[in-house]
């Protein structure tokens, strides 16, 4: 097994680029039901890139919980909005590919 880094860009959400949202998650599967959640706040494995890429650094126990196959993506973004009680809104960008094979 080996390590994965997963290079992702998104572009803004209204504007605002993924690394200045108050929070992100990224969820990396093969199947629904296996996964592994890396949060903006993990700073050993998501380091920026730039404002709109991140880098998502996979270790052989995260590779071995995602399982074998195509590696898609979910990520979930706090953007602030004045409009919600909270001040913020919950955007979500599912089944995004990422072009890596854990074999």
């Amino acid at each position: 097994m080996e390590e994965y880094k997963i290079k992702v860009k998104v572009r803004p959400v209204d504007g605002i680029p993924i690394w200045n949202c108050p929070s992100f998650t990224c969820e990396l599967y093969v199947i629904r039901g296996r996964s592994v959640v890396f949060s903006k706040e993990d700073n050993a494995k998501v380091k920026k890139i730039d404002d709109n890429t991140i880098k998502i650094i996979v270790n052989e126990e995260d590779s071995l919980k995602i399982g074998y196959g195509i590696v898609k993506m979910k990520m979930t973004a706090d953007i602030p909005d004045a409009d919600f009680d909270d001040g913020k809104r919950t955007e979500i960008l599912d089944n995004i590919w990422t072009g890596v094979v854990i074999r």
